[in-house]
């Protein structure tokens, strides 16, 4: 027996979509050519890396979840009522896995235009 919930649009799109990116982003980050500079060297540059890993991770974990869920015919539809959210002040949890999507987006978009100019440079 399975139990069936709507899948809530709002809070689990934003996951499933910085998941890859994340994880995109920390295969490039840790390849030496690619990476942004060497950032394996200080104590700032681990720090960040394995905060970047450790962040994949979850959301790799989050998006196999929310997979297996479906997989198992756990969701009965798709809920994209924002209203629920009002009452418990859970819409404040919305905005902060929209604003973590943005977030992703931007670092890994920032590796790449970043590896862009480094390689002009050397041109």
């Amino acid at each position: 027996m399975t139990l069936q919930t709507p899948f809530q649009f709002w809070t689990l799109v934003p996951l499933l979509l910085a998941a890859p990116v994340q994880t995109a982003f920390v295969l490039l980050y840790s390849i030496k050519p690619f990476g942004a500079g060497e950032w394996w060297k200080d104590f700032v540059g681990r720090a960040l890396f394995i905060k970047a890993a450790a962040l994949a991770y979850v959301l790799d974990a989050s998006a196999w979840t929310v997979f297996s869920i479906y997989h198992r015919g756990g969701f009965s539809g798709i809920s994209f009522d924002i209203s629920t959210y009002r009452a418990d002040y859970s819409w404040l949890l919305v905005i902060g896995y929209w604003l973590m999507l943005v977030a992703v987006v931007y670092q890994f978009m920032s590796l790449i235009k970043q590896r862009f100019i480094v390689q002009k440079r050397r041109m």
